[in-house]
């Protein structure tokens, strides 16, 4: 099974290849940040998501395969989640939890979950060193691989090849 992974902007697929994804870009609007994208929070309360984390690791399509939720692979269903995280020092994300699955009661969210240690960031600098404590938000897109090619139709003639008619 092959699966695609959709994390903040970029489309990771599974021949190694990313590209920017219409359908996930940022549109600023007043009120909120987007997704994944910088958070200040009140003053003192930690350092600020990274407005554009840097990916180091992401999962790739065997990893997908590996956590795709078992009844809505054999339902051939697509799905996404949202996990909410802290970035520790060295990149890696920790304190995960998943606030958003959809469809619901299908596992999104746990797979989402079960994939978070596999992702990398380059850590933010303060004053030349490495830190850790911001929060981010991580959407993950789930696809649902292409079922097997469908046999092609039989010929009307099953006659072997250079068998003349009667």
């Amino acid at each position: 099974m092959v699966a695609a992974l959709m994390v903040v902007l970029a489309l990771a697929a599974a021949d190694g290849t990313t590209q920017i994804d219409p359908k996930w870009a940022w549109h600023p609007q007043a009120s909120q940040p987007a997704a994944g994208l910088a958070n200040p929070g009140p003053v003192g309360a930690g350092p600020p998501a990274p407005l554009r984390p840097n990916w180091t690791r992401a999962p790739a399509g065997d990893d997908m395969s590996t956590y795709y939720p078992d009844r809505a692979q054999r339902e051939g269903l697509n799905g996404r989640a949202v996990i909410d995280c802290t970035v520790t020092d060295d990149g890696h994300l920790d304190n995960c939890t998943a606030i958003s699955e959809e469809p619901a009661n299908y596992g999104f969210g746990d797979a989402a979950l079960k994939l978070a240690h596999l992702f990398k960031m380059k850590p933010q600098m303060a004053n030349g060193a490495p830190v850790g404590g911001a929060r981010i938000k991580v959407p993950i897109r789930f696809v649902a691989p292409a079922g097997p090619a469908p046999l092609p139709a039989e010929p009307a003639d099953q006659r072997p090849m250079g068998v003349p008619e009667e």
